[in-house]
């Protein structure tokens, strides 16, 4: 918009305008380069925020292995547990016989 109201005030201003003339044109073309900037910036911060989203799901996932993982040492330890009870009472077994 910038770049469009400078180019018509220059084109109003004849012969002694053509110096803003190559001015507007520099604003016309640094405004089309910030919105392709825009653009590309806007591109990126959705792609970081789908992979954003995507660790956050894959953290989940890590998060609820390890639970099951948790739980699965519990009852291992539990099992470990009541095996070497199992085998002190068999030991003690064997010895009176």
């Amino acid at each position: 918009m910038l770049g469009l109201n400078a180019a018509i005030e220059a084109a109003r201003a004849g012969e002694a305008g053509r110096g803003f003339e190559v001015v507007a044109k520099e604003i016309r073309k640094l405004s089309n380069e910030t919105l392709g900037s825009t653009k590309e910036i806007n591109s990126t911060m959705k792609g970081i925020r789908t992979a954003m989203e995507n660790i956050d799901k894959s953290l989940d996932k890590i998060a609820s292995i390890g639970e099951v993982q948790a739980k699965s040492v519990e009852q291992t330890i539990m099992f470990i547990k009541e095996i070497q009870g199992l085998a002190e009472r068999l030991n003690q077994f064997a010895q009176k016989l």
